[in-house]
């Protein structure tokens, strides 16, 4: 709630300040839900999986302490473990996946932000030479201060859906 109404309030102090400079600083936050959505879906999949494969792997072990003796009086003992190499292979390819799949969310959000701000300057430099008398240097570091403002809610609330994401997944 708190990050929320941050979010909420800068936004608003930038449409006060200026409704066009607030449409150029907002137009990456469609494209970055669009890619974060996306690429959590399939993080939230891999993780169902993950799960699915230790639960899998919980009952083999299960099964071979059961059958102790049977893997040891049949000589067997090369092919369990075998099995479970492969399993715990598996495993650690999805969780490596996972890792990699939230690097490329923070990545995209950092890459976002960082070009968020040279967009701003970008078009607030055009504006402060071409329409010096609506636009000036002032409005345009508030700007950046208020952009900077946003992306520490906008990575909270992130953060906060994504590991309520993981909790759903866990405990589903």
């Amino acid at each position: 709630a708190f990050h929320g109404a941050m979010l909420i309030g800068t936004l608003g102090f930038m449409v006060y300040a200026n409704p066009w400079m607030a449409l150029v600083a907002m137009v990456l936050f469609p494209i970055q839900m669009f890619f974060i959505r996306r690429l959590q879906k399939k993080v939230t999949t891999m993780s169902r999986e993950r799960v699915r494969m230790v639960r899998g792997l919980s009952d083999r072990i299960q099964e071979s302490v059961g059958g102790l003796q049977e893997i040891y009086a049949n000589d067997t003992v090369a092919y369990e473990s075998n099995r479970y190499r492969h399993l715990l292979q598996r495993i650690f390819k999805i969780r490596l996946n996972i890792y990699n799949l939230k690097y490329l969310i923070k990545w995209i959000n950092n890459f976002l932000e960082e070009f968020g701000q040279f967009l701003l300057l970008l078009v607030g430099g055009w504006l402060i030479i071409h329409h010096p008398e609506t636009f000036n240097l002032g409005i345009l570091v508030a700007f950046l201060q208020a952009y900077s403002q946003l992306n520490e809610p906008w990575r909270e609330l992130i953060n906060f859906f994504q590991l309520k994401e993981n909790a759903r997944v866990k405990y589903e």
